[in-house]
């Protein structure tokens, strides 16, 4: 008796549609992954946005943009982190929460940064991009729980009409008022301070970048 007799004789037919639901999903992931992978070698810039814009789609909220920072914002971004990061001695561990796609890591790399990206797809492209850092695959919550040293953070993670943005904000908080995160650089695309009343003893607005869409101010708290 072959093997698919077999699995016939012993599974019921609902065990096998299900089975192949599951083995078509993985499929149509991994088909989807090579090609964004191999989008971004032949053009990293065309294949990022729309890789974002197909997930704004699915979960606007969560991923905040129509596309991904702009080559100015980015820059703009890792600008104000070098100098926290500086100020805070440059063994200070970096980390850099939703890197995406990576629009701010090609500015960050030169900090050493450990990249978290949920999003298993780009997870795995960031990998690829940037072989020499550390990524984890995991969500930006999971990561401010587990903190034990101190850090320095810089955020992709939109706190405007995110459903996890108090969650997110009350775990910043707590590893400030701890001690273990010394400074946090972000950028929104809202006028009104991101995270006000966090407890942050400095807080500004480091820069606005007109040059990005929509327009963005990048936010520094220490």
């Amino acid at each position: 008796m072959g093997a698919l007799a077999s699995l016939k004789r012993f599974a019921g037919p609902e065990f096998l549609r299900e089975a192949g639901r599951v083995c078509c999903a993985k499929l149509v992931r991994s088909s989807l992954a090579l090609g964004l992978k191999r989008r971004m070698e032949r053009n990293p810039i065309a294949a990022s946005r729309s890789s974002f814009l197909a997930n704004f789609l699915r979960d606007p909220c969560g991923t905040g943009a129509l596309a991904p920072a702009t080559p100015t914002l980015a820059a703009s971004v890792a600008r104000v982190t070098h100098e926290a990061w500086q100020a805070h001695g440059s063994r200070l561990k970096l980390i850099e929460l939703g890197a995406g796609t990576g629009a701010l890591t090609r500015d960050l790399k030169r900090m050493n940064p450990v990249l978290v990206e949920r999003n298993e797809d780009w997870a795995a492209l960031l990998r690829t991009r940037f072989p020499g850092l550390e990524v984890l695959n995991e969500c930006a919550a999971d990561t401010l729980r587990g903190l034990r040293e101190p850090v320095g953070l810089v955020t992709s993670i939109p706190l405007l009409n995110n459903p996890q943005s108090n969650e997110l904000k009350s775990l910043l908080q707590q590893a400030y008022a701890d001690g273990v995160l010394r400074f946090c650089v972000l950028y929104t695309y809202g006028l009104r301070d991101p995270l006000a009343g966090s407890g942050f003893r400095q807080h500004r607005r480091a820069s606005f970048v007109p040059r990005s869409l929509p327009p963005a101010h990048v936010w520094v708290y220490q």
